[in-house]
């Protein structure tokens, strides 16, 4: 019976790792609770549409969920956008959006939950990003929005540990998502090879809360990276900044790259140049 599931409430779950994650407590038996602004293309125990970023959703879900199954165990923050730009390109609005969306609301939404949370000695779950821990430029915006999300996270379960309620900051690299597709700014990431899997990560994420852990990284290789930022600075920064520098001269020479073939095909004299031939 569902009144004796635990209850799950997950935001951004109508995709990407949120519907992961979100699948992955409904096969081991728990009342999942997804909420997202969509409805989700997935099988869920309950749905409830709403936007996190405004105050009269977030109490409706929380109340809406008490209401209707009397509980909140599991509270799973993963709702979030990016914003890929420089400080000093950067759309101030659209960097306020990107706060109130991974860091205000979740925020807020965690602390209407925690009474609920704390009776059942549950867990909070925050899905944060390797952002949040590395100092990335050209999503600095982002990075500023993770990094104090990571920091709410952790002095969280701090404060929460002595009233049995557990907190797990996930750390996600780089998840093959569409998240680069909706997220804001002028610039386009680099595409990083050995991306981690949406299942893979709902796995661990399950393993971590069933384990009571208290941190997950995922893909692991995200460790070494992290420790290297941290004992070579300089050298981290040369790295990333490289990364990001030759993505900006492939992107430049793919559209140039395109430019040449548009005008080709559009030019009758240049179709009919036999291959190996030079024009005139």
């Amino acid at each position: 019976m569902i009144d004796k599931q635990k209850v799950v409430i997950i935001t951004g779950a109508s995709r990407g790792i949120g519907k992961a994650v979100a699948q992955k407590f409904l096969s081991e038996g728990f009342c999942v609770v997804g909420v997202s602004r969509s409805r989700p293309k997935c099988q869920l125990s309950h749905h409830i549409k709403a936007d996190i970023t405004k105050d009269e959703d977030r109490k409706n879900i929380i109340q809406h969920v008490i209401s209707e199954f009397g509980r909140v165990d599991i509270l799973i923050n993963n709702a979030g956008i990016g914003i890929y730009d420089t400080w000093e390109d950067m759309d101030i609005n659209q960097l306020r959006e990107v706060f109130e969306v991974d860091f205000f609301a979740p925020v807020h939404l965690t602390k209407l939950a925690l009474p609920y949370i704390k009776k059942a000695k549950g867990t909070i779950i925050n899905i944060s990003s390797a952002a949040g821990e590395l100092s990335v430029p050209y999503e600095s915006g982002y990075t500023a929005a993770k990094h104090a999300f990571h920091a709410f996270s952790e002095t969280l379960r701090m404060e929460l540990n002595h009233y049995g309620v557990n907190v797990i900051t996930v750390t996600a690299g780089n998840i093959k998502t569409g998240f680069t597709l909706s997220a804001k700014g002028s610039k386009h990431p680099p595409l990083l090879p050995f991306a981690g899997k949406r299942k893979e990560l709902a796995e661990e994420i399950y393993k971590a809360y069933i384990k009571k852990k208290d941190k997950v990284i995922y893909p692991g290789w995200y460790r070494i990276f992290m420790f290297y930022s941290k004992i070579f600075p300089k050298g981290y920064e040369k790295i990333i900044m490289r990364i990001w520098e030759r993505s900006f001269e492939k992107r430049e020479e793919k559209i140039n790259s395109q430019k040449k073939e548009a005008i080709f095909n559009s030019s009758g004299s240049f179709l009919s140049i036999k291959k190996g031939s030079e024009p005139e």
